[in-house]
């Protein structure tokens, strides 16, 4: 699950997902498509669901969506237990929320049934019939966060490994070809 976890990110990451969700959200409406001999936008012809889909793209979600074709157009064939470790947002489009845990979709609404029955068969569904995190996708967020940590700059950043100052210093130095064992300590 750890090594997994990100196998749905677009290229350039978090960054990537926004520039996605903006596309969508600017442009769903300019697309026409010919139905019944009529143009039609294609945000008229998809449901809500489908358009907050693709408005609130999120690469957790197409984990989910790429692990699960794979298990019926490859040899992967994941236990749902791995896969109910992946989901790092337990959350479908239409339970998201501004803060907290369900921020971002877990799944979108063509692995909604699929996603429900994983949380059932793993017993991820609280008394009140929403789907919880999988205790492992704690573990798999931690093993994220570390490497983050070491490995993605833009992160360590933000997560305060790194300060803006410092990383700026250094790459100016990289530049100036000062090259010489310019290694950054992480805390």
């Amino acid at each position: 699950a750890g090594l997994l976890h990100d196998l749905g990110n677009p290229p350039f990451g978090h960054v990537g997902e926004e520039i996605i969700r903006a596309w969508f959200k600017d442009n769903l409406k300019k697309i026409y498509l010919l139905k019944d001999n009529d143009e039609k936008p294609v945000s008229e012809l998809l449901n809500e669901k489908q358009v907050k889909d693709l408005e609130n793209f999120e690469g957790n979600a197409q984990a989910l969506r790429i692990l699960l074709k794979a298990r019926h157009q490859s040899e992967i064939n994941l236990p749902f237990s791995i896969i109910s470790a992946l989901i790092k947002y337990p959350t479908r489009c239409d339970e998201i929320e501004k803060t907290g845990i369900r921020k971002k979709m877990g799944c979108y609404q063509a692995e909604e049934n699929i996603f429900l029955q994983i949380a059932e068969e793993v017993g991820t569904i609280n008394a009140e019939g929403k789907v919880i995190r999988h205790p492992l996708a704690y573990l798999v967020e931690a093993a994220d966060d570390i490497a983050y940590k070491t490995a993605d700059i833009e992160d360590a950043v933000k997560k305060g490994c790194i300060s803006y100052e410092r990383l700026l210093a250094e790459l100016k130095a990289y530049k100036a070809g000062s090259q010489t064992n310019h290694y950054v300590q992480i805390v």
